[in-house]
């Protein structure tokens, strides 16, 4: 018995059909298979970005409070200090220093002394 091309291309093209049925229906099933996998996949990735926003989060804020203290670091806490303030604290720093000053004069002249 002898095939004609119309009936060539027709049994071809239903067993094409076939063929992407079986391969749809076949891949359905592999997909409900591991459609749980699939789940816990994506709630694993969701977790981790999840993870890395805290991260992320977590460094800015760090490098917010760095930033902070640096700049409260240079001003003055508290309030502002008067020029006569800071005129009593130049003069009382002074005095320290020249008292203990004296004293060590007053312990090189003794050991001196001592020396002697």
């Amino acid at each position: 018995m002898r095939i004609t091309k119309r009936q060539l291309r027709r049994i071809v093209k239903e067993e094409v059909q076939h063929l992407a049925e079986d391969s749809i229906s076949d891949e359905l099933d592999n997909l409900r298979k591991n459609v749980d996998d699939d789940k816990d996949h994506i709630d694993n990735l969701e977790k981790d970005i999840e993870d890395d926003r805290d991260e992320m989060e977590r460094a800015h804020d760090e490098e917010m409070d760095h930033k902070k203290d640096k700049h409260e670091s240079r001003r003055p806490r508290g309030r502002r200090l008067t020029a006569g303030q800071v005129r009593r604290m130049v003069k009382e720093e002074r005095a320290k220093l020249v008292r203990e000053s004296q004293l060590r004069r007053s312990i090189r002249r003794g050991l001196r002394q001592s020396r002697r």
